[in-house]
């Protein structure tokens, strides 16, 4: 009797097995998520302690003298514009922008940073992060928020004159370019002292 073809059973051979697929890794409980959060703020909120007890206020900076008469300029134009008692158009209420919502906050903020100095003894954290805040005060503080009251005043005068504007536009770019030309003409004319001046004190005393 033939042998029927085969049976897995016959030959020995069993099935052949896919892999099982792999169980995904569950991510941890919020329980254990949160626990770590609170560590992660804990830290930070000790650190910034250390950091604070650290501080010694100071007078007398020019980045504090700087920073203070950009907000004395806001202040100014505020309260000019409050006392008008009108309502703002576009180019005003761009300028209120620019005083109230960006420049006013990040000076301000910047002013606080830049009056206090902080003593050695900082851990690593501390030191990253008091490094991290005066480039943050350069960034934010005197540049955009300068940015913005250059802006706010700019768009006061186009309330008043846009024509005016534009020519303060004008002025301030060739404002550079005319100081440039300035000090290459006294540039030229001190060389051209010197250079009168060098033989007369090189030439020989005749009562020698």
């Amino acid at each position: 009797m033939a042998d029927t073809p085969g049976n897995a059973g016959d030959t020995g051979e069993g099935p052949a097995h896919e892999p099982l697929p792999t169980t995904p890794t569950s991510p941890p409980p919020l329980a254990s998520r949160l626990a770590q959060a609170r560590d992660i703020l804990k830290d930070i909120v000790t650190d910034t302690q250390g950091v604070i007890d650290q501080a010694r206020s100071v007078t007398g900076r020019p980045r504090q003298v700087y920073l203070a008469g950009f907000i004395g300029t806001c202040l100014v134009f505020l309260i000019a514009m409050l006392g008008a008692g009108k309502p703002l158009d576009t180019a005003l209420t761009v300028a209120l922008i620019c005083f109230v919502v960006i420049a006013l906050p990040l000076l301000v903020f910047g002013f606080a940073l830049v009056s206090f100095e902080f003593g050695s003894g900082l851990g690593s954290y501390g030191t990253t992060m008091i490094g991290g805040l005066s480039d943050a005060t350069t960034c934010l503080g005197e540049f955009v928020g300068s940015f913005a009251v250059v802006i706010g005043v700019f768009a006061v005068v186009w309330h008043l004159s846009p024509s005016v504007a534009l020519l303060g536009i004008s002025g301030s770019v060739l404002t550079p370019m005319v100081y440039t030309l300035v000090a290459h003409l006294f540039a030229a004319s001190h060389r051209r002292d010197k250079t009168k001046a060098r033989p007369d004190a090189a030439a020989p005393d005749p009562a020698s």
